[in-house]
């Protein structure tokens, strides 16, 4: 199974168990996600973002500029461990990180959560790039700038 069959089945499921009555809640949130335009304000492949520095699963800083020094740097932004999307999302490029590394790029996944939970993370899914917490949202406030 490919990771958009995986993504539409824990999508089912959430709607199967969801109760009918908070179903057009959820719908209409996420009609306005999509009609408020924030995807195409996104940073978009190929941008550039100011450089940050953030603690990684461990607590040990990380800086942006550092990581750049070695070629392309791939941001995977997620929302949290909790998130079921986001495991599988993680989960995938986990099973692409060696084609991913031997084109000289690298990969790390930033995340709202704290250290020890991207800890957590990184470990169950036995992630081999980095995890990196951003919960003041300074990376995020790059991002941002640069919209």
């Amino acid at each position: 199974m490919d990771l958009q069959q995986e993504l539409n089945a824990v999508e089912q499921m959430a709607r199967e168990k969801t109760p009918p009555h908070v179903m057009p809640t959820i719908e209409a949130s996420i009609h306005a996600v999509k009609e408020s335009g924030l995807e195409r304000r996104a940073l978009q492949p190929g941008e550039t973002i100011r450089d940050f520095e953030l603690p990684d699963a461990t607590g040990a800083m990380v800086k942006s500029l550092e990581l750049r020094t070695r070629g392309p740097l791939l941001i995977v932004f997620y929302r949290g461990a909790w998130c079921p999307f986001c495991n599988l999302t993680l989960r995938a490029f986990q099973e692409r990180y060696s084609e991913i590394a031997n084109r000289g790029v690298t990969l790390v996944a930033i995340s709202p959560q704290t250290p020890d939970h991207s800890l957590t993370l990184q470990e169950k899914h036995s992630l081999r790039f980095p995890v990196l917490s951003d919960s003041g949202n300074r990376g995020g406030s790059a991002v941002r700038d640069c919209l």
